[in-house]
Parts: C-alpha cells; structure tokens; sequence
C-alpha cells in the first residue's frame, strides 16, 4: 500500500471515528432529552393533578360541598360488607330507585369497585363521616391528571406532534369543557362508577405506555370492569399503544395474540368474581340484578319488554349522543334548559368536531377507533341513554382514545378557533353544572 492510500485509509478511519462519536454524542442527547422529557411528564402531571383537583374542589362550594348524597349507595355497601352483609339496609325513607329487591331485601346491582375503594374510610372513619363526592372529586382530578399524562406520552414517542402548551389547552378541555367536570362533583351511584372506571382506564393507558407489561395493564382493566364491565373492549386501543413499542421485527400477529392471553387473566379473574357476587347476592351467577332494578316508571316497560340491551334503542340513544339540542323545561319557568335524556356530544363539546380530521393511517387511530366503535355497542343498544344527565354522560367510558384521536386531528397545534371553542366549552359545561344541580336539589 503506497504512502497516499496510508493517508487516505487513515483520513477515513478518522472521519469514521468522528462520525461514530457524533452518532453516540446525538444518541446520548435523544435518551437524555427522553429522560427529561418523562421526568417533566410525571412530575408535571402532579402539578396538573392539584391544580385540578382545587378547581373541583372549589366546584362543589356553591352545591353543597362534599358530602355523601342519599343515592350514593356504594357508601352503604362498604358498610354492608363490613358488618358481614351482602344486602344494604332498609331504612324507613332511603331512598331505593335503581336498588334491586330481591327475597324483601334491597341490593346495589351495580358492580362493586368505588365500594371497594371506600372501604378503608368507611372501616376508619364510620359511615356516617364517609364522603362520597370527596372521592369522586380526588378520582376525577387524577383522571384530568392521567389525560396529560397520555396526551404527552403519545407526543413524546412522536405519534402526535403537539407540544406540552397544546396538550394542556386538550387536558382543560377534558377537564372543564366536558361532561367529565360535573360528574366528578356528583358522588351518586350512577357518577361514582364512570370516574372511577375512567381512573382505572387511565391508569391502564399509562402503564401500556411506560411498561408495555401485559400483566399491569390487564389488571387495571380488570378493575375498570368492577365498575363498567363493558370498557374491556378499551383493550384495541391499548394493544396499539404496546404494538408501536415494540421493534418492528416483532410486531407479528403471535407477539399481539400472546400480549392479549396475559393480559386476559386478570381480566377474566374479574369476570369470575362478578359472577360469583352475582351467585352469592342472587343465587345465580348469570344475574346481575338490573332487570329487577327499582328502576323509573319511565323506563321499566321498556326494560320489560326489551330486555337490558336491544336494537330497539338505537335511534333514542343516537339522538342523547349526536344531535339531542336543549329544551323547554316547564319546571324550570319554561326556559330553555339542557334536555335530561341528554344532549348532543358536539354541542356540549364543540371541539370533538375535530374528530372528523382524526383519519391518519396508523396503528393508534386505528386501535383508537376500534376501542370507541366497540364500545358504543353496548351503549348504543342500551335501554336507557343514562338519563337524568347533562350531555352525554356514557361518552366518558369512550371518552380517552377519544382525547388521543384529538390530538392527532388537530396536527402541529391548536388551532386558535379549537382554543376559542375550548373556552366556550368551558361556559357550557359550566351552565350544565349548575342545571344539573338545580334539578337534583343541590343548588337554587
């Protein structure tokens, strides 16, 4: 080799060696600017969490404050289990609709998770001094927590291009500019269980994206399922969370199949244990009690002759959901009032319109769109629209990917007509607060 081809062979070697040194020197900045960037998500989502959380404790001043409302029940179930009990007790005056009567005692058909979680106030502190609105209100600022937490775990792994400030306008929108504000100042059986489900499906979404563990993930559904069984069917838009994680390689139909059976054990160890509450409540493990609810003389022929779920109730509950607009409400001095079998979604959230732009060919919109079309199939065939609302309350079991799919519509930023329809959402949900509390005794 001549003395020039030395030099050369040399001066290649040694750009090769800078150029190695850059790639580590980038490669270097990108896991700390990874770290970083998870260490401000955590901590910043706690930030998120006690501003939240101060603003739905505020909420509840002018209603009451916190306290437990006589249809809480789950207070009275808590209670129940711990005096030895699967019945609540019957009181001269308690109130019972939507209780179920079964051998001249009075249950609470619905599944058992915010009993579960009030267990330990209840065992310390007594029935009397447990609060159920309190509850609901520290679950629902954590939920407003665990939507930031998602929104910027999608953005950080560069599946939505929004940053921080553009993930804080959606998190405010979730937060006040949706049904979700409200129910978190309720405390009632109907609310409890939706908050406390959303936390757990939240939680459930950010162990998809930081753990990736089947196992995790699969538990927390299982413990939104002890409050809404059906948002099992959340798990498409997890499964794309933990498929775009994974190396390309091993993105194959056996690794999802194999992810799926982990996380279906827990999921089906919930499902045995609702049943076998059922059996033990009932003395069969098929009923769950909601056919023989004390349910509202409004609905029970329906319920009757329908049955719980049935396509005969698609057209009223399209409408609760898509295009219901406000009505006259004589009670109320024949003003125009919120309409209680519900109200449009894009009329109380004029921002989900974005929606419509939510049709990026991916993994995660395709998993997102799966998880919402699956569950609004029970919803949809349901026999009530969850009435006695404001808005659409049944959205908030769909109500996550949905916040994803926001964020991918919407592109590099916020548009600033989305701000503006942010704020106004906010004034709406505001205005269905305090009609709701009207209705319901609390305020007026």
């Amino acid at each position: 080799m001549t003395s020039d081809e030395l030099r050369t062979t040399s001066s290649i070697a040694s750009d090769l060696d800078f150029v190695a040194a850059d790639v580590r020197s980038q490669a270097n900045q990108a896991s700390d600017s990874t770290r970083h960037s998870s260490f401000v998500i955590r901590h910043f989502s706690w930030v998120v969490f006690v501003i939240a959380l101060g603003l739905y404790w505020g909420s509840t001043r002018p209603f009451g404050g916190t306290y437990s409302p006589v249809d809480a029940y789950y207070n009275l179930q808590s209670a129940a289990w711990l005096d030895g009990r699967l019945n609540i007790p019957n009181k001269p005056g308690m109130a019972t609709w939507d209780l179920t009567r079964h051998e001249r005692k009075w249950y609470v058909a619905f599944p058992p998770l915010p009993s579960i979680l009030l267990l330990p106030e209840v065992a310390l502190n007594g029935l009397e001094a447990t609060d159920t609105i309190r509850l609901s209100v520290v679950l629902g600022a954590l939920n407003v927590a665990l939507v930031f937490a998602t929104l910027q775990g999608v953005a950080q792994r560069g599946w939505t291009t929004l940053k921080t400030g553009d993930n804080l306008w959606l998190t405010v929108l979730f937060g006040l500019g949706t049904v979700h504000w409200y129910m978190a100042l309720q405390g009632t059986v109907w609310f409890l269980a939706q908050v406390s489900a959303f936390t757990f499906l939240g939680l459930a979404t950010v162990s998809a994206l930081r753990t990736k563990s089947a196992w995790l993930t699969g538990a927390l559904v299982a413990a939104a399922m002890l409050a809404r069984p059906h948002v099992v069917l959340i798990m498409p838009f997890l499964l794309a969370i933990v498929w775009l994680q994974w190396a390309r390689e091993a993105r194959t139909v056996g690794a999802a199949v194999r992810w799926l059976a982990k996380a279906a054990v827990p999921v089906l160890a919930a499902v045995l244990a609702l049943f076998a509450y059922n059996d033990a409540r009932f003395g069969d493990w098929r009923d769950f009690g909601y056919l023989t609810q004390n349910v509202n003389d409004l609905l029970v022929d329906d319920l009757a002759e329908y049955g719980q779920f049935h396509p005969h109730f698609l057209s009223r509950n399209l409408k609760a959901m898509v295009w219901a607009t406000p009505q006259v409400d004589d009670e109320l001095g024949g003003s125009l009032w919120p309409d209680r079998w519900g109200m449009s979604l894009f009329l109380v959230t004029p921002p989900l319109l974005w929606l419509l732009g939510a049709v990026k060919r991916s993994w995660l919109v395709l998993g997102a769109w799966t998880a919402v079309g699956l569950i609004l199939i029970p919803l949809l065939t349901y026999y009530n629209t969850g009435w006695w609302q404001f808005g659409y309350r049944f959205s908030l079991d769909f109500m996550l990917p949905i916040m994803v799919l926001l964020a991918v519509a919407v592109g590099r930023r916020v548009p600033l007509l989305m701000k503006v329809l942010i704020v106004v959402s906010i004034f709406i949900n505001a205005w269905g607060a305090v009609w709701f509390a009207m209705i319901t005794g609390r305020f007026g």
